[in-house]
């Protein structure tokens, strides 16, 4: 495993996981009808209400939300910032320990989807608040899909950074991994990715996510894959929603076929792990965060009303020194 800086950092892929997911999603609306997005989670409420218009022709945010559906959370959220000019996507996990303030309470980002009665606007109004940045399109991931999707592939080889061991008898989630190189199939994909038990909490599970994330693009991503994207697409296609148009995947067709070519780097979230009280949460250095955000994902700083990251009668850790404006 590579050394890995605690400070903001940024690290280049071969190419995104994400992106397979887009090529699959896009490839599919060629051959398929549009329809097919929306052929699951038909109990849903989505709201697409909150994403906002595209301003730049070249440059649009995306955010890639993973629903775990037993818990009813966001077990991934991450915001992608796609340069069709230039052939680069930016990309920042938000850690789904965040703390927010939602309807008065404070809890973590990844509990607002449940607390909102499974309405993904929610989760995208504190996701721009945090970034201050905008989110012009969302795809939602059944992760439930997740260990289907990588047996249809074949499985991955990896190296399992540590002895990994987790049972939670509510979510029927049991993990037992042993440290070395293996095949995972999906089963054991899925309890790599979900475990959560690291020295640095979110940060540490999310370079993991990434090192699998390399690997099973190195490994998966090739002519025969794409070729059989339609198919994988229909396919997959009960774990996918999304608020993407037929007419942005038809004007963005020639880019998706230049994928190989894009740079995508990943930028680490500013802040680190603390308790509020007895509740370990991620607290983001909010100055480091809009810099950031404003850099590379089209923030545009503080937001003028702060409704999710209110903290002014919060309670923040003994010793903590970064400013909550």
């Amino acid at each position: 495993m590579n050394n890995r800086k605690q400070s903001l950092k940024k690290r280049k892929f071969y190419i995104g996981v994400v992106l397979s997911v887009i090529i699959i999603v896009f490839s599919g609306f060629v051959g398929y009808k549009a329809a097919y997005l929306v052929a699951g989670w038909n109990n849903m409420n989505v709201s697409n209400g909150e994403t906002d218009e595209v301003i730049e022709d070249t440059q649009f945010n995306v955010l890639l939300v993973g629903i775990d559906k037993v818990s009813e959370s966001t077990d991934v959220l991450m915001l992608l910032n796609v340069d069709t000019e230039n052939l680069t996507v930016d990309m920042s996990s938000i850690y789904r320990d965040t703390r927010v303030n939602y309807n008065g309470y404070y809890c973590k980002i990844n509990s607002v989807y449940k607390r909102a009665k499974r309405d993904i606007g929610e989760t995208i109004k504190a996701v721009k608040e945090i970034t201050g940045a905008p989110v012009n399109y969302y795809v939602m991931v059944d992760l439930e899909g997740f260990e289907y999707i990588i047996d249809e592939l074949g499985g991955v080889d990896f190296y399992v950074p540590q002895d990994m061991y987790y049972v939670d008898e509510v979510q029927n989630l049991r993990i037992n991994l042993k440290e070395g190189q293996q095949h995972l199939d999906g089963d054991k994909a899925m309890q790599l990715v979900r475990f959560r038990k690291y020295l640095q909490g979110d940060v540490q599970r999310a370079n993991v996510q990434q090192d699998f994330i390399t690997a099973l693009i190195e490994q998966k991503l090739n002519a025969k894959t794409i070729a059989k994207a339609p198919e994988l697409f229909y396919e997959f296609s009960d774990y996918i929603k999304t608020n993407v148009s037929a007419g942005v995947i038809t004007s963005n067709l020639k880019l998706f076929k230049k994928m190989s070519d894009c740079t995508i780097t990943h930028y680490e979230m500013p802040g680190e792990g603390n308790y509020v009280g007895n509740v370990s949460y991620f607290l983001q250095y909010e100055d480091e965060i809009y810099d950031m955000y404003a850099q590379h994902f089209m923030g545009e700083g503080v937001p003028k009303v702060r409704i999710y990251t209110d903290y002014d009668r919060a309670g923040w850790p003994e010793g903590w020194t970064h400013s909550i404006s």
